[in-house]
Formats: C-alpha cells, sequence, structure tokens
C-alpha cells in the first residue's frame, strides 16, 4: 500500500495521506475564516465612510440651525421691544416681521427633523455594520446630568 515519490525515495503511507488531507481541511477553514474577516473589515470600512459623509452632513445641518437659531431669537427680542412701545409709535412692517419669524422657526423645524433623519440613517448603519458607538462613562455621564 505504500505509495512511492517518482522524484525521492520518499514514500506515503496512508497514515501520513490521511493527516496531510486533515491539514488540507485545517488550511481550508482557516482561509475561509480569514476571508469572511477581510470581508466584513471591507464592509466596516465602506459604512465608517458612509458615515463620516452623514456627519459632515449632520454638522452643516447643525451649524445652519444655530445660525437660523440666533436670526430667529434676535428677531424675536427686536419684535418684543417694538410691542413694548405704544402702537402709535410700532413700525408698520411688525406684522410682516412676526410672520417672516414664524416662517425662521419652521424652516428651523425642517432642519431639525433633517438631522433627526440623518442620526437615525447613521444608527441603522451602525446596527447593520456590527459598528457599537462607545459607551458614556459612568463618571462623565453624572457630570452631565449635574449641569
Amino acid at each position: 500500500m505504500e505509495k512511492t515519490c517518482q522524484r525521492s525515495n520518499l514514500s506515503v503511507t496512508p497514515k501520513m495521506s490521511r493527516m496531510f488531507k486533515v491539514y488540507q481541511c485545517i488550511m481550508f477553514v482557516v482561509m475561509v475564516i480569514l476571508l469572511a474577516m477581510s470581508i466584513r473589515g471591507i464592509q466596516r470600512s465602506h459604512a465608517i465612510g458612509q458615515l463620516n459623509d452623514l456627519l459632515k452632513q449632520s454638522m452643516e445641518l447643525n451649524r445652519q440651525s444655530i445660525t437660523q437659531l440666533t436670526a430667529i431669537n434676535e428677531e424675536f427680542i427686536q419684535i418684543a421691544q417694538e410691542l413694548k412701545k405704544p402702537k402709535e409709535q410700532q413700525p408698520a412692517n411688525l406684522q410682516e416681521r412676526i410672520k417672516l419669524n414664524a416662517e425662521r422657526n419652521q424652516d428651523l423645524e425642517r432642519l431639525i427633523k433633517q438631522n433627526e433623519e440623518l442620526i437615525d440613517t447613521m444608527r441603522k448603519i451602525q446596527e447593520a455594520s456590527g459598528i457599537v458607538p462607545k459607551k458614556e462613562n459612568s463618571e462623565a455621564k453624572a457630570v452631565l446630568e449635574k449641569y
């Protein structure tokens, strides 16, 4: 039952043949695991790229929201000061300014809603790709709750 290699004087026994097949199977399993890990890594890097783009969009929406909120607040203060004056001293366009400020407020609400949708999309991408956001430190959480 011994097979002899033609190029050398080595003989391959059935036991050695079985061991070689087991070794091949183990190596195949290791290669499949490594391939699966590399595919998962590629998927995560793609997800991280998507998250980065969405984060930039979210930051831009936040910047726009803050700008809009500042303008609304400043106009509200001016309108409140105008309303304190007697009716005869109030500017003629005061009602228009109030309506315009209300429209700005609705625009701000739309910006906030868009940002919330972006954040939800980011969470879904994180869940789908297995990326787990870092949990807050209990000490940091206590400080945040305190203030």
